[in-house]
């Protein structure tokens, strides 16, 4: 069994091993499954549940090898150790200020773009503000934007390494200004009800911290802080579910009955037992508790369905998962034949977006998509590597490990703008070699 080159640099950082990952994952997901409140409704066919394991063997397949190979260990290279610091301090901070003045860009764009181009008002409620971003076009600002502000991810991986070396090096308002624009995602997508990506932003910064920060002698006490900014992103969500369902005259109750997935999972009938029992506001707020343990668990019958129902002569060969290629190329004057996510839904069984990480690439690549779950596993099992020998691709890996995180729920490639952050995390590579001019040992 291989080493990785082990031993602490910075403040104690620890960068997680795929492996890991995909087994806290699957454990999570597991468990939030076996204990669900909710049953099917309908029979899926024994072929859908065979390719769903035959896709997640091909996920864990390089990342189990990649495990045998190369033990879980805190890795250290030359590129984190203090000598490396101290040569390249100035440039270090400079490039960390290049990226804040880049994602402070791309967050005025965005701005631009919502309330010049779309005609976005801050007096708009949570409904309006939804129907206005899904039935308008963006500008062509929008879209540089959205390559620009995830650069605010590189900037607070860049700004816990710079601290884990000395804490005095960035000030308050620095670090201030990069939460605000690390969380200027979660911020918009909250103006509009979405409430999925906040538990993205707070898991991506949990990673970060536990890498830079985390020290034994202090375990205890940052579980317990990330466990309360959890429960706290958590309770966001639920609030914020309410208030866009209050806004439609519904609430979370009605949401377990009619909602958009009831049609394939439905409340166990000693749920609506328990609630009935409580107070109004109590038992609508349980239920939203419910309704959001409903968004995370259904995905795996919308795979089943869609393998069910899917016409093959329909596959997109990389078109619904890689549509901001073309996204991308109209910016620049070019005509792709990609058909993007709105045109594709059409041909789809059912429109919806939880399908688990298997859905799009079984939609882009039919039977296909086995291989590229495979890939996947390789390449986050690659950028580890990487990762370890050079600190610039820490937000790359970041990604893809948010890939795997949130496999059994979600395609992250496709949603919360997953490759616009890939994308982001390639500059961050490019820009931080020019600035550094460090090569991998």
């Amino acid at each position: 069994m291989k080493e990785l080159p082990g031993g602490r640099y910075g403040a104690g950082a620890k960068l997680l091993h795929p492996h890991k990952i995909f087994m806290w994952a699957s454990i999570l997901f597991l468990t939030l499954f076996i204990l669900s409140p909710f049953r099917a409704v309908r029979e899926y066919s024994t072929a859908s549940l065979f390719f769903f394991i035959i896709n997640v063997s091909a996920l864990y397949f390089p990342i189990g090898f990649y495990r045998v190979l190369y033990r879980v260990d805190t890795p250290m290279h030359y590129h984190y150790a203090s000598e490396f610091w101290e040569r390249k301090r100035n440039r270090i901070v400079l490039l960390l200020r290049t990226l804040m003045l880049m994602s402070a860009l791309g967050l005025g764009l965005r701005l631009i773009d919502k309330f010049v181009f779309r005609g976005f008002q801050l007096s708009m409620n949570m409904t309006e503000a939804y129907e206005l971003v899904s039935n308008s076009e963006g500008s062509v600002l929008g879209t540089i934007s959205a390559f620009l502000y995830p650069l605010a991810i590189s900037s607070l991986v860049l700004a816990h390494y710079i601290r884990s070396h000395d804490r005095k090096a960035i000030g308050f308002m620095e670090r201030a200004l990069i939460l605000i624009f690390f969380f200027a995602p979660g911020i918009e997508a909250a103006s509009f009800g979405k409430r999925g990506i906040l538990l993205i932003l707070v898991a991506t910064y949990f990673l970060v911290d536990l890498w830079f920060s985390f020290s034994k002698e202090k375990a205890s006490l940052t579980l317990l802080k990330w466990a309360i900014l959890g429960g706290g992103a958590l309770l966001l969500m639920v609030i914020l579910l309410n208030l866009r369902l209050e806004e439609a005259s519904a609430d979370s109750m009605s949401m377990l009955l009619v909602g958009r997935v009831v049609d394939l999972i439905e409340v166990q009938p000693w749920v609506w037992q328990w609630l009935s029992g409580m107070p109004a506001k109590i038992e609508n707020f349980v239920a939203g508790i419910f309704g959001l343990w409903a968004y995370m668990v259904h995905g795996i019958y919308e795979f089943f369905y869609l393998y069910d129902h899917f016409n093959e002569a329909n596959a997109q060969s990389g078109g619904y998962t890689f549509w901001i290629i073309s996204k991308f190329a109209s910016v620049v004057g070019y005509t792709s034949t990609f058909m993007g996510p709105e045109a594709v839904e059409t041909l789809l069984p059912r429109s919806y977006v939880y399908t688990t990480l298997f859905g799009p690439l079984y939609i882009d690549f039919v039977v296909g998509a086995a291989i590229f779950s495979f890939m996947l596993g390789a390449l986050v099992c690659y950028f580890h590597r990487i990762a370890c020998r050079n600190m610039l691709f820490v937000p790359l890996y970041i990604q893809f490990i948010c890939v795997i995180a949130f496999y059994p729920i979600v395609n992250m490639l496709t949603m919360f703008q997953g490759l616009y952050n890939i994308v982001a995390a390639l500059v961050f590579i490019v820009i931080g070699n020019i600035f550094l001019r460090i090569t991998m040992r």
